[in-house]
């Protein structure tokens, strides 16, 4: 029982003097807070270490710029600016080349078109001519000419089948160049020829030329336009 009440006492008195202290180590916050809000706001510990940074990095400016770092950087951006001009400079008349190269394509390809198109509409209209000539030797009228071959002097005769020969082979030609025509035409509206040339039409006659939508006539001869066929004829 003594002991009971000894160890009691004991356990009271530790708990009193872990209140004393813990009254004392109040008293020292208060104290230093007191001491805190005393100091003006530029001593205050919260506004230094909040500033340590800021002063860490002017500190490293002023270093860089008494170093020459910034003078180093800007003689490099200005190097490579002067390098990028230049490069903008060979690439600019590098497009400059290409533009007047494939201009000049452009240009052959469509004199080719047109040089084409004309031969096109010769070979229609020697076709036309051919066909225009009336219709070919019947069998009947070829079996009359042959019957008077023995009858008449043998240089007639070889005149008379030498031109039947020639009627025989325009008979088969005509027909099968015709449709190589049809063919042609077909192929030629793959050259990529400029539009303003596509919608040129050879106008039939002497003079190679072609009329546009607006009824000027273009001469492949001089690359021009003029208002007038007649005006093509002095060319």
């Amino acid at each position: 029982m003594v002991e009971q009440l000894s160890k009691q006492e004991s356990q009271s008195s530790e708990l009193a003097l872990l209140d004393i202290e813990k009254r004392r180590l109040e008293c020292e916050k208060l104290r230093a807070e007191i001491a805190e809000t005393s100091l003006t706001w530029w001593k205050r510990a919260g506004y230094i270490g909040s500033a340590t940074p800021i002063l860490i990095a002017l500190v490293g400016l002023l270093s860089a710029w008494a170093t020459g770092f910034f003078d180093a950087q800007r003689a490099t951006l200005k190097s490579e600016i002067e390098s990028l001009k230049q490069q903008e400079e060979k690439l600019q008349s590098r497009n400059n080349e290409l533009v007047s190269a494939n201009a000049g394509i452009q240009d052959k390809i469509d004199k080719a078109y047109i040089s084409l198109k004309l031969a096109s509409a010769d070979a229609v209209y020697a076709l036309g001519h051919m066909r225009g000539m009336g219709p070919s030797i019947s069998d009947g009228d070829r079996k009359k000419i042959e019957a008077i071959f023995e009858k008449i002097p043998v240089d007639v005769s070889e005149l008379v089948r030498t031109l039947l020969a020639k009627n025989e082979l325009a008979e088969i030609i005509v027909p099968i160049t015709e449709k190589e025509l049809e063919e042609f035409s077909e192929r030629l509206q793959a050259i990529p020829a400029s539009a303003w040339v596509i919608e040129l039409q050879p106008i039939g006659g002497p003079i190679p030329a072609l009329r546009a939508p607006d009824g000027r006539i273009y001469n492949p001869a001089d690359g021009k336009f003029y208002d007038k066929l007649e005006n093509l004829e002095d060319y």
